[in-house]
């Protein structure tokens, strides 16, 4: 009953998290400043965070990993209908209209959507990817190794492969965020939802670590 109401807890945190993530963002000139709902909500979102992080530490190995892969499934569909969107000139309904423009179409299509005229979000797809292989590789260890044979002299360095991943997304996020604040000066709803996926994923790197796990 306990272990049912600890996972409860840490499912409404991150809910709140997410939904949190989504109520300070709106198209909002970054040069005019954040409305008040934005600084409250952007309040929330880091008391939430050490909320998490400090419910994360808590978890048995084996939760703990399932968390984090979970996190990594998020990131690989979301990224997916961000390539999507791309490719496809919109969001769609996913990513509320404001004031008669969809930010995240904004994001999407502007010139910096593209890296060698790949999709950015084509990069977060394959990094949430190889970041939720190497997580279940430490979850089931015999398993992936049976499997594949080839990789098993490295499951044991998934930890420190996962972190390198983790730290490059983090700064690759940065520069993404940079983008949109001060060139597009506009915030993209599904973009900041993956932004606080990556950041989330960090967080977990940073306690396999400290576990020595």
């Amino acid at each position: 009953m306990k272990a049912s109401l600890g996972g409860f807890s840490i499912v409404a945190a991150i809910i709140a998290l997410y939904v949190s993530v989504f109520l300070a963002v709106e198209v909002q000139p970054v040069l005019f400043g954040f409305t008040f709902q934005q600084q409250a909500a952007g309040l929330l979102v880091l008391l939430l965070l050490i909320v998490v992080f400090n419910m994360l530490k808590q978890l048995d190995k084996r939760s703990f990993l399932a968390v984090l892969i979970a996190f990594g499934v998020f990131g690989v569909l979301l990224s997916g209908f961000l390539t999507y969107a791309h490719m496809h000139g919109t969001t769609g309904a996913l990513c509320p209209s404001i004031d008669g423009e969809i930010p995240c179409d904004i994001v999407t299509q502007s010139k910096w959507a593209e890296i060698f005229w790949i999709p950015t979000a084509v990069f977060g797809f394959i990094g949430y990817l190889a970041v939720t292989l190497l997580l279940f590789s430490k979850l089931y260890p015999k398993q992936v190794g049976h499997m594949v044979p080839q990789l098993r002299k490295h499951i044991s360095n998934a930890t420190n492969y996962y972190l390198i991943l983790v730290s490059l997304a983090l700064l690759f996020t940065i520069y993404l965020n940079y983008i949109q604040f001060v060139k597009l000066m506009t915030l993209c709803m599904l973009c900041e939802l993956s932004a606080i996926t990556v950041i989330l994923l960090f967080i977990g790197a940073l306690l396999l670590k400290w576990r020595g796990q």
